[in-house]
């Protein structure tokens, strides 16, 4: 599932630079409001995965978006 989440992301940012998991939020210049809300709805047509604004608050890594879709996501990154 992350190679299909990760043309998912590319797709929301509407970007041809390539998206790892381990990039920072902060780092990526296509990621803003406008991207987190098609997250939000593109992420329940995909992955039937219903989330809100405040699901991604705190999310600093592709890899933190990715766990809010995947059942069986296992935390890797540092706080």
């Amino acid at each position: 599932m992350s190679n299909e989440f990760l043309s998912f992301f590319q797709e929301i940012l509407n970007s041809e630079t390539p998206v790892k998991m381990s990039m920072c939020l902060k780092e990526i210049p296509e990621w803003d409001s406008l991207s987190a809300m098609a997250f939000i709805a593109l992420a329940e047509r995909r992955f039937n995965k219903r989330l809100r604004l405040s699901d991604l608050k705190n999310k600093k890594t592709v890899e933190e978006l990715y766990g809010l879709l995947s059942w069986n996501y296992v935390f890797l990154c540092g706080e």
